[in-house]
């Protein structure tokens, strides 16, 4: 199969992700270029990975598209590790889109950056008029843990993994400043509705710790232990990018 016909392949089966990819490419920055050239790389070598982001994609209406590619192509400076894990950190934001859709919400949308405020990530109305907020943080790897993948490939670094117990507190660390800020974010937005406020926690664990059931009870036990009851926010917290060892927990801590 020539290239081509390849990539004509991944069109019609990523037809959102290949739009993503295009407006990479038409950009002349060097971070565009090099979340491009890890796109391209994926969808030649290993396109199933982008499965579950084209279905995320294939949530948002058309307006809501437009506004995501703009979105996505203008936040700052990527990271100089951490590009490409910016870029996934955006996709992990519709993860709170298609939750809202799932609990049922018709009238849902992408909210509008402001140079005012942070603002949460999506909204959900009913009857025109707003009915929820949510906000998306996402916990990701370490740079250790990214560091090892890099230099040694996905075989070589499954190879060298080992089994840890116990959530490290680097990682508790970023999870209470991540929860925090979602929280003021979702507080802040038009504080004096009375709608409910989410916050949505996609938590990525380094590859030791990921396939200890231990740890995932750990961690939905440190979660709730940071939330008050007093403070009336939604958490959920999910699990990804573990294959076999992936754990979602989408029923609200309060």
């Amino acid at each position: 199969m020539s290239k081509k016909v390849y990539m004509d392949s991944l069109e019609a089966r990523f037809p959102r992700m290949m739009s993503l990819y295009k407006a990479y490419k038409a950009c002349s920055s060097k971070e565009a270029d090099t979340i491009f050239n890890r796109i391209q790389y994926e969808l030649e070598h290993a396109a199933w990975a982008y499965e579950e982001y084209e279905e995320l994609l294939a949530r948002l209406s058309n307006t809501d598209f437009e506004y995501f590619i703009i979105k996505i192509l203008s936040r700052g400076k990527a990271d100089a590790i951490r590009g490409y894990h910016q870029f996934e950190e955006m996709l992990n934001e519709l993860r709170g889109y298609a939750y809202l859709q799932d609990k049922g919400y018709n009238e849902i949308e992408l909210i509008k950056d402001s140079n005012e405020m942070q603002t949460p990530d999506v909204g959900a109305f009913k009857c025109g008029q707003l009915d929820c907020v949510l906000e998306v943080k996402t916990i990701n790897v370490s740079n250790d843990d990214r560091a090892i993948w890099d230099s040694l490939g996905r075989a070589e670094s499954r190879r060298m993994r080992r089994d840890k117990y116990g959530i490290p507190d680097g990682m508790k660390e970023k999870i209470n400043d991540s929860l925090s800020r979602a929280k003021t974010q979702v507080t802040l937005y038009f504080p004096s509705l009375q709608i409910r406020r989410i916050v949505y926690l996609v938590i990525k664990m380094d590859a030791d710790y990921a396939s200890g059931t231990h740890n995932w009870s750990e961690l939905g036990e440190f979660i709730g232990e940071l939330n008050s009851t007093e403070e009336k926010i939604e958490v959920l917290h999910e699990g990804i990018g573990l294959g076999k060892y992936a754990r979602k927990d989408l029923e609200p801590v309060r």
